[in-house]
């Protein structure tokens, strides 16, 4: 047992150890306040789980067909760990009712009779302060009776020493008699009064206020105890509690581990199997459809502007295979690894989150099948044109890259003639103006230099779709040819005739309307503007022969080519266009919009050429510095 007394260690602190005690028993109700309100909520917390637990029991008997029906081992487990979620429910409810009856209630009941102890020891202590009291008063006033009789005796020997006859004399000695013993009687009682307090101050300090802080140490101490046989007691409550839980865990897992995915599915599959597939069959192929208004037949149309259709979106989607196919590589790459690493995660589900590996896997699955249906269209097309068409199909031309662009001035559509004028679109490489809905029907061609290729409302025709197996039949160059089709047409093979059969006063001329560099020697190297004698016209693979001023005899495009024009002059003598060979005055500056128009200064000349103000929506063809080009009508003055 403990040495310790608060007696011995705390003289005269009943204030303290009291309070010490006070604080000590008020644990015990404010504890057990605690342990009903947690008793409260395990209630709550038992009727919302059961509430909870049975609308999760309904819901999951009317999903469980939809799953895997309620014989599965997945529909089991859930079933039990359901049922062991429920008995948890009820659990904490009978553990709430152990709380209050073994824990909460006992406690408030130890620290109501603790506290009624320690305020009856409390009161005591005052009684004995108040003892102390009582005798320090009795002193006090036996010590003023005393003061009060050596008063009066004084006074009374003062009175005997001034009194000179016998009479008085007597008298006064009888007065002096009586206070001499009053006084010492007063005496005595002073001195009695004087050590019934010290014994009385003697007892309260040294034994009985000591005694009493020994029984506030022992109250608190049996409060402590209390306190602690009831938390053992809480401790043994919960324990058996948890025990229980332990075990609807224990059953919950070994449910659980008892789920076989793919004995499941088997069964879903046995379950639906038979419904799905008694009269499934594959949704047959669309076909071609004939329209009411209008006869026709299932056949690919090969008229040539379907081959150029049809070539164009052969091309794109050669384009766009080559483009798609490197990607699809990588993302197959890309899934074989996050398959590996869901296979990994899925053994081990420590590793790592296995569901946004799957996410992961599945995005990257949708990105791999989105370009493999693109890539598979790509290949039909391909394929249904190559066996519509045949050789045809191919060609060896190269396909224009069209951009959105913005049209500023008017510019004709190298295919419907039709002004282009906002939104439209041009050639990347050698900047052809169409309109967006025209994109498809431009043949296959593209020079790769601006200005090459380009047909304004003037030309008379379009080049015609290239292929390897076949060449078009190109228009002879007639007097009335105005074509600026810049695609140069397929090689001679020949060398063409070297004899001159005419003198060149009676030869044609035509101007050339863009430069050409020859790459064979059957070829003349030509500049823009020049002015050349036609010696034979344009035959049937698109070349013409021709003479230039130096005696040069060769081939060139027939499509470079503008008829009129003389030896002498770089402008031809053909007057027949409005203007052809006028000189007219820039009125103000021009600043040219693309590679097919000229750039002119305020009060500068140029030549109209035989096209002349005929080049249409409000364009005229001039020549300045032997180049030619298109200016706006209303900048020029005759």
């Amino acid at each position: 047992m403990s040495t310790l007394s608060y007696g011995a260690s705390l003289p005269d602190s009943e204030l303290l150890v009291n309070s010490n005690t006070t604080s000590l028993i008020s644990l015990l109700p404010t504890f057990s306040t605690f342990l009903s309100h947690r008793a409260s909520l395990s209630r709550d917390y038992s009727r919302k789980l059961i509430e909870a637990t049975g609308k999760a029991r309904q819901q999951a008997n009317k999903e469980a067909a939809e799953r895997f029906g309620r014989d599965s081992s997945l529909e089991k487990a859930y079933a039990s760990v359901l049922e062991q979620t429920d008995l948890d429910a009820r659990e904490h409810a009978a553990l709430a009712d152990s709380l209050d009856r073994m824990v909460a209630d006992p406690l408030m009941q130890a620290g109501i009779k603790l506290e009624g102890v320690r305020k009856k020891h409390h009161a005591f202590a005052g009684k004995l302060l108040a003892e102390r009291d009582r005798a320090y008063s009795d002193r006090d006033k036996s010590r003023q009776r005393y003061f009060e009789s050596c008063e009066a005796l004084e006074s009374a020997r003062q009175k005997k020493a001034q009194v000179k006859d016998d009479r008085a004399t007597e008298k006064a000695t009888r007065s002096y008699q009586l206070a001499v013993e009053d006084m010492e009687i007063a005496k005595n009682q002073f001195l009695l009064s004087t050590s019934l307090a010290n014994v009385s101050k003697t007892r309260l300090y040294n034994s009985d206020l000591p005694s009493l802080h020994d029984d506030f140490q022992l109250l608190g101490a049996s409060t402590v105890n209390q306190f602690v046989h009831l938390l053992k007691v809480l401790c043994t409550v919960q324990r058996e509690s948890l025990g229980r839980l332990n075990q609807s865990v224990d059953i919950s897992e070994g449910a659980v581990e008892g789920i076989q995915v793919e004995r499941d599915q088997e069964m879903f599959v046995t379950m639906h199997s038979a419904e799905k597939l008694g009269g499934w069959e594959v949704p047959p192929d669309l076909g071609f459809e004939e329209c009411p208004v209008w006869h026709d037949t299932d056949e690919m149309s090969t008229t040539p502007p379907s081959v150029v259709y049809l070539q164009n979106i052969k091309l794109r989607s050669l384009s766009r295979i080559a483009e798609i196919l490197p990607a699809i590589d990588t993302k197959r790459r890309e899934i074989g690894g996050l398959r590996n690493l869901r296979d990994a995660y899925e053994k081990d589900r420590t590793l790592g989150d296995a569901g946004a590996v799957l996410e992961n896997l599945f995005d990257s699955t949708r990105e791999t099948t989105l370009l493999e249906i693109n890539q598979t269209e790509m290949k039909a097309q391909v394929e249904l044109i190559d066996a519509a068409l045949g050789d045809a199909a191919t060609t060896t031309l190269t396909l224009h890259s069209f951009k959105s662009s913005s049209f500023v001035t008017p510019a004709p559509c190298a295919v419907c003639a039709s002004s282009v004028w906002g939104k439209g679109l041009s050639c990347k490489a050698c900047q052809l103006p169409v309109h967006s809905k025209c994109e498809m029907k431009v043949p296959a061609g593209c020079t790769g230099r601006p200005g090459a290729g380009v047909t304004r409302s003037g030309s008379k025709r379009m080049p015609q779709p290239q292929t390897q197996a076949t060449s078009p039949i190109i228009d002879q160059v007639t007097p009335d040819s105005t074509s600026t089709s810049a695609i140069p047409p397929p090689r001679r093979s020949i060398p063409p005739p070297t004899t001159i059969t005419s003198s060149a006063s009676a030869l044609p001329t035509a101007t050339m309307l863009y430069s050409y560099t020859a790459a064979t020697a059957f070829e003349l190297s030509v500049a823009e503007a020049e002015v050349i004698s036609v010696v034979e016209g344009e035959d049937e693979t698109g070349w013409t022969k021709v003479r230039t001023k130096d005696g040069r005899v060769g081939l060139v495009p027939g499509s470079y080519l503008q008829l009129g024009g003389s030896l002498e002059m770089a402008v031809g003598e053909a007057g027949e266009g409005a203007g052809g060979g006028q000189q007219v005055m820039a009125l103000y500056d021009y600043d040219a919009q693309s590679s097919d128009e000229l750039s002119v200064r305020e009060g500068e000349y140029v030549v109209l050429t035989a096209l002349g103000l005929d080049a249409g929506d409000g364009w005229a063809e001039a020549i300045k510095e032997g180049r030619t080009g298109l200016l706006p009508v209303s900048y020029l003055q005759m």
